[in-house]
């Protein structure tokens, strides 16, 4: 069911104040001053709980989302119906570039894993800083082709590994690029770890089972440690 806009735009604390933001992005850093201000004035300060949607798919799309705090999934539903996790955003991240200069409606959805605190750019705003700020611009440009990149190395990966080369990947894609450690708390369900990987729960949980009684990795709850980085990482490889 998609989201009650009105009610996302109840919550807005207040206006985004974005000089001296101890969050601005690093694009934002090459704006003069008086972009600065006009970034301000085109952006609202939004928190999210855990559940709520940012962007549903095939709705009209009005924003970028710059994310201060907190963890979101971005999905899109395939021909099936079924629903496959693109990625995972953390702190730092833009979301909505693509549709916004790419589309009129939104080509995927994402939803808040976690309480959030965002900032909810106005499309037109961020459409102006792009075409007035060159550095700014080819920071974003650069963003969005890393960006691409993983979605190669992903597709690559889904398409040609099998099941325990999947989960290695994604342990290892917590580990490496989203905590920096190799205990952490996944913030994922296990459907959710499935749709990510490209398969199916039941065999995520068999091959977690798996991992364990080899010795890989250790899990209590829903945190996960890796005990050994070295067999972790050749499975990847070998897919």
């Amino acid at each position: 069911m998609p989201p009650n806009y009105h009610q996302v735009f109840e919550i807005i604390k207040n206006r985004s104040t974005c000089v001296n933001c101890g969050f601005i992005s690093q694009a934002a850093k090459f704006l003069t001053e008086s972009e600065i201000q006009e970034l301000s004035r085109g952006t609202v300060d939004v928190s999210l709980k855990k559940g709520d949607k940012l962007f549903v798919e095939g709705l009209p799309h009005s924003h970028v989302v710059y994310i201060r705090e907190g963890y979101i999934k971005v999905h899109k539903t395939g021909p099936s119906g079924r629903d496959q996790i693109l990625k995972f955003a953390r702190p730092g991240a833009y979301l909505g570039i693509q549709s916004l200069l790419g589309s009129d409606v939104n080509r995927f959805s994402a939803t808040a894993l976690e309480n959030v605190q965002l900032c909810f750019i106005n499309g037109n705003t961020f459409r102006d800083l792009v075409h007035s700020n060159v550095s700014f611009s080819a920071e974003i440009l650069t963003y969005l082709c890393k960006e691409e990149l993983n979605y190669f190395d992903r597709f690559v990966s889904l398409q040609q590994k099998n099941n325990s080369g999947k989960l290695a990947d994604a342990i290892l894609y917590f580990s490496e690029k989203v905590f920096n450690n190799d205990t952490f708390k996944m913030p994922l369900t296990y459907v959710d770890l499935a749709a990510l990987s490209g398969t199916t729960r039941e065999s995520i949980t068999r091959l977690i089972k798996d991992f364990v009684k080899g010795g890989i990795i250790e899990v209590n709850n829903h945190e996960i440690k890796i005990l050994d980085k070295a067999i972790l990482t050749k499975i990847s490889e070998n897919g």
